[in-house]
């Protein structure tokens, strides 16, 4: 039986061609849309041939597909520390919008294309979809935890709000990647910041609700 050695099992072969892959494509969708890029070119930015590539992924879908996943599960992983606590606008919520623009920066052309272009391929809108839904409940849930507990104000519908704030949070950071005043997404962060705690708590820092 062979013995133990402490030693962690690195990446394997093929292991360490998806991650090349992956990150050959992010990088190519940095200079322009999903829809301009090609499996050859996926292919050749990872230093492999094109029919290496179909090894391991069935199309460029599939890559985009991965791409979103990695990028919405980083969101949930954030923004999901603001939704579960009760700190109102504190480190919590700057962390939360700081990780969403770092990442409309670094993936904003593959963001866009999966919330706005119609032609977006059904597993990319799924995706999108999903993540949309969760993060509007999570809202939800929260703005209504918050008014039990007499942080928040009264107002329309949790869940109304909180759509409205999930829609403006999307449109707001895409619409800064395409400018050159706000390209990397702090000036719109703080915005949304304000307009976040104001929608819910109607001032900049609210109180802690005490006990």
């Amino acid at each position: 039986m062979p013995q133990y050695t402490g030693r962690r099992r690195g990446p394997t072969k093929g292991e360490l061609r998806e991650r090349a892959i992956l990150e050959g494509a992010a990088r190519l969708l940095k200079r322009r849309p999903p829809a301009r890029v090609t499996v050859e070119e996926i292919a050749a930015e990872a230093g492999i041939s094109p029919s290496t590539f179909y090894f391991y992924f069935e199309s460029k879908q599939a890559v985009l597909a991965a791409l979103v996943g990695a990028v919405t599960a980083r969101l949930r992983s954030d923004l999901g520390g603001w939704l579960a606590g009760d700190d109102a606008a504190g480190e919590a919520l700057d962390a939360a919008l700081a990780t969403t623009a770092c990442l409309w920066r670094e993936q904003g052309a593959l963001l866009r294309a999966a919330f706005f272009e119609p032609g977006t391929a059904p597993v990319l809108r799924a995706a999108m979809e999903e993540f949309t839904d969760w993060l509007v409940a999570g809202m939800s849930e929260r703005i209504e935890r918050d008014r039990r507990a007499g942080r928040a104000l009264p107002g329309p519908p949790a869940r109304a709000l909180a759509a409205a704030l999930v829609r403006a949070i999307i449109a707001n950071f895409a619409l800064a990647g395409e400018t050159e005043e706000d390209a990397d997404g702090r000036a719109t962060a703080a915005t949304l910041r304000t307009v976040i705690v104001r929608a819910i708590y109607g001032e900049e820092e609210p109180a802690r609700a005490s006990g």
